[in-house]
């Protein structure tokens, strides 16, 4: 089991990933072996060695399903160090953070909410209610907008992003973002010119900068932070060092910014989009 486990920790890809293309257990470990030995020492693993070493994996496969289980919880454990590492960072110098993303309040606030969104998320939308009561309540506190579209159920997802993109170019972008959570049902290209045409934006300009690389680009740079904070869903909430998936009540939100101690992540509250 030790020399199994040994093996597995040293594969550079999923071992999960490597069985499910070999096909079964015992053709897994007998590949492991061969990745583990040098070229030269191949011709020496025989093949009475090979038989006993498959039929003994037939018979106990628990074998490898643990190191499975255990190469897979020691990857879990790292991801969530190096999540929860970026979030103190995030704690400690939350303007370093803000970027060029858009921010509604002071630029210069003491404390910062940093919202993960998708525009063509329907919790994402449900949130707002909750978002616009702290924001009355808490004014001190600038409200930081993440982009986090979530391409593989969200087919309009980017094209949205980079129309809001486009938007704050032109100092629109939160009556732009309140007017398409309100209206994700009309998301294409004719309703993205509709909507800027509304808050009377330069069409022109409008349509060239959410085409552009720089807005893919924005938004990338902004899926790229959420993956090394480890988040899966939208909306996610990250304020002193707090950090909350789903559909939060202002009080939520209240408690976060109130918390003495940093916990991330904090928790999930309610239908987190995944």
């Amino acid at each position: 089991m030790t020399y199994v486990s040994l093996r597995l920790a040293r594969l550079e890809c999923s071992p999960r990933l490597v069985l499910s293309a070999v096909g079964s257990v015992p053709t897994l470990l007998w590949v492991l072996i061969q990745a583990s030995l040098p070229a030269a020492a191949l011709p020496a693993v025989n093949a009475q060695l090979e038989k006993q070493i498959l039929e003994t994996i037939q018979k106990h496969p628990e074998v490898i399903l643990e190191s499975l289980n255990r190469y897979h919880q020691r990857q879990e454990q790292k991801e969530a160090e190096k999540a929860q590492k970026v979030a103190e960072e995030i704690r400690k110098d939350p303007s370093s953070f803000v970027g060029e993303s858009p921010v509604l309040g002071d630029n210069q606030a003491s404390q910062y909410l940093f919202i993960f969104s998708d525009f063509q998320c329907p919790f994402c939308a449900k949130a707002q209610s909750s978002l616009r009561e702290f924001k009355r309540k808490h004014p001190e506190v600038a409200l930081v907008y993440k982009h986090l579209p979530l391409t593989t159920i969200h087919p309009q997802a980017v094209n949205a992003a980079a129309a809001s993109w486009a938007a704050q170019q032109q100092g629109k972008f939160w009556s732009y973002h309140d007017i398409l959570l309100d209206n994700q049902s009309r998301f294409s290209d004719a309703y993205y010119e509709e909507v800027a045409t509304q808050l009377g934006l330069n069409l022109v300009q409008f349509n060239r900068d959410r085409k552009s690389q720089s807005a893919y680009a924005a938004v990338a740079k902004d899926a790229e932070l959420a993956e090394r904070l480890g988040l899966k869903g939208t909306p996610f909430f990250i304020v002193n060092g707090q950090g909350v998936s789903g559909v939060v009540s202002s009080r939520d939100l209240e408690a976060m910014l109130s918390a003495s101690s940093p916990a991330f992540p904090n928790a999930s509250v309610s239908n987190p989009s995944k």
